[in-house]
């Protein structure tokens, strides 16, 4: 009966996290790693599905590929998308019916609205029609993260993106696209996000 027990010492911590990766990335990219391994340490299992033909991405491949790796939804999981994962994360949470509940939505460099920039991923943006109201009430907890210097999702995209999703704001200045070439192979500031919002537990002093 263990398992039943809703985290220790009282806390919602979590169970599981699966990563949506981004354009052209894999798992073994960026600061995914990272977060695997430090996420073991918690107990916390961490799934990051190799999202298919990630140089020329199909939307309809790449949900359909996040939800085999997501499964059924429960509270005791985080959704994490990293850039083109954010917007195929919506799609996937757009596209469930009936009551269900994630322990929450993490989006790093997220959009939701074609990029000028790289459209070759217009396919993910156009027409989209997820209606921000029902995710708001399966997730709990849903939080933005961007930085003040991505050159290829500006800032602003990510903001609108978190005020149409009721989403927390965390500005991260100079992360970049939060890019192993921006030099970031260690998300620090995703750990004391996850400890605020009360999924991860505080280390003690």
């Amino acid at each position: 009966y263990q398992r039943r027990v809703r985290g220790s010492e009282g806390n919602r911590s979590m169970q599981r996290i699966v990563v949506a990766h981004g354009y052209t990335a894999y798992p073994e990219k960026h600061w995914f790693p990272w977060l695997k391994s430090t996420m073991e340490q918690h107990g916390i299992e961490v799934i990051i599905p190799q999202l298919p033909n990630a140089d020329a991405p199909v939307k309809s491949e790449w949900v359909a590929a996040l939800a085999e790796a997501l499964g059924p939804p429960d509270e005791r999981t985080l959704l994490i998308g990293h850039s083109l994962g954010c917007v195929t994360a919506l799609h996937l949470l757009g596209s469930m019916v009936g009551d269900w509940r994630l322990a929450g939505l993490v989006l790093v460099a997220g959009f939701h609205e074609p990029l000028e920039n790289i459209p070759e991923l217009d396919e993910f943006t156009a027409g989209f029609d997820v209606d921000p109201g029902p995710l708001a009430e399966s997730l709990p907890f849903r939080c933005a993260i961007y930085s003040d210097n991505d050159v290829r999702v500006a800032q602003q995209k990510s903001v609108r993106m978190a005020e149409w999703l009721g989403a927390e704001q965390e500005l991260v200045a100079g992360a970049g696209h939060f890019c192993q070439a921006n030099g970031l192979t260690e998300f620090p500031q995703l750990l004391h996000i996850l400890q605020k919002a009360g999924l991860l537990p505080v280390p003690s002093s």
